[in-house]
Formats: C-alpha cells, structure tokens, sequence
C-alpha cells in the first residue's frame, strides 16, 4: 500500500431496530469504503461491527461525520469499542505478503476477526535482530494457512494499543488452529494484552437489515 490509509473500526450494541438502515446508510456516505459485520454470534455485548478505510485526504473529514453520526444514532445504537491505526509496510519483510488484505475489494471472506494488541516494553528494548528472527518464525507459520488473511495497522501514540491486528478466514477452525500453533512461538512472551477479540460473520447492507 503506497498510502498510509486510516483503518477504523467500530463496534455496536443496537438498541433500536428503528431506522438501522438510515443508519447504514448515512455511514456509507462518509467513509471512502465500509464493510458491515455482525458480531452478536459470539459476544453477547456487541452486534455489530463497521470496517471502514479512509484516504489521507480525508482523515479530518471523517471523524468529524463519525461524530455527527454517532449522536445522530444515538438512540437506536450504542458505540461499544473503537480500534483504529495506519497502514505501514512491515519493517520484517521486504515487498508486500500475497496474505495481506486488501482493504479495497468487494471479494470479502466469511469471516473478520480483529483485536488490539500491545507488545512488552522488553520486546523494543530487544535488537532488531532478535524481533526480526521471531517474526521469522511467526510468518513461517503464517504461511502453512494462506486462505487466511492479515492486516496489521499502527497505532502507538494514538490509541492505547500499538497495533490493531485484523484476520480474514472462510475458515473458523483453521484460524483456531493458526492461532493455536502461534502461542507456541518465542514472540508470545512478549505480548501484553490482545483482547478483547471481535469476530464477526460479514454481511452485504441489504443482508444485516434482514437479520437484526
């Protein structure tokens, strides 16, 4: 990706079937492309979540409407969690992984699993070389699963997360075990919190609105 895009997602409780679809809609028209999940599958707090990607251009422009058309919802919806960060090529590899996700298709998997996720202050006082030779090992694994799909956006300073890491998966049971064999790895030590975790089964507008 040659521009660093915002990646901004958003988690709901509906309160209110009422107007859901204005909702949706309205929230189409400030985002530059937007996809919708729901979520209450798997967490009984939330029923919703909002991927949405947003041109440098306009950044500014989109958290303003995002605030307007919170409060414009406010009584059919509560706003639950917000995860945002920037896309930025990783400084592990060289060149763009066939596995990272396209924010930009229409050809979206089943499912979206997306949690912040905070690494040790010992793993930056760490070499690069060191963190380099265990995210080796973490891609190596990575890689025995290429149906599933990454994206990773930067968030330090911004958020209280560094990262928002974010899976694509036609696959529940394979992403299970990915993440299984993932734990087993050197890097997991440092790691310092990566929940809470948000899966969501992604639908078409038109689908939402037929089952909430």
């Amino acid at each position: 990706m040659d521009k660093r895009l915002l990646i901004h997602y958003s988690i709901y409780k509906i309160k209110y079937e009422k107007n859901l679809k204005s909702f949706l809609e309205d929230f189409e028209k400030i985002t530059d492309k937007v996809f919708f999940y729901i979520t209450n599958p798997f967490r009984s707090e939330y029923d919703l979540l909002i991927w949405s990607i947003i041109l440098p251009e306009n950044i500014r422009n989109f958290f303003i409407s995002f605030t307007k058309h919170k409060f414009k919802f406010s009584d059919i919806v509560e706003l639950k969690e917000i995860f945002w960060g920037f896309t930025k090529p990783s400084i592990y590899t060289k060149g763009q992984s066939p596995q990272e996700i396209n924010p930009f298709t229409d050809n979206r998997k089943n499912y979206f699993i997306v949690y912040p996720f905070v690494k040790t202050a010992d793993w930056y006082l760490l070499s690069f070389e060191d963190r380099k030779e265990m995210m080796y090992e973490h891609i190596r694994i990575g890689k025995k699963y290429q149906e599933i799909l990454q994206l990773l956006v930067y968030s330090f300073g911004l958020n209280d997360s560094e990262f928002v890491v974010a899976y694509e998966t036609d696959d529940l049971i394979k992403f299970e075990e990915l993440v299984e064999e993932l734990r087993t790895t050197k890097a997991r030590i440092y790691t310092k919190r990566d929940t809470p975790i948000i899966t969501g089964i992604y639908m078409k507008k038109e689908e939402i609105l037929n089952v909430i």
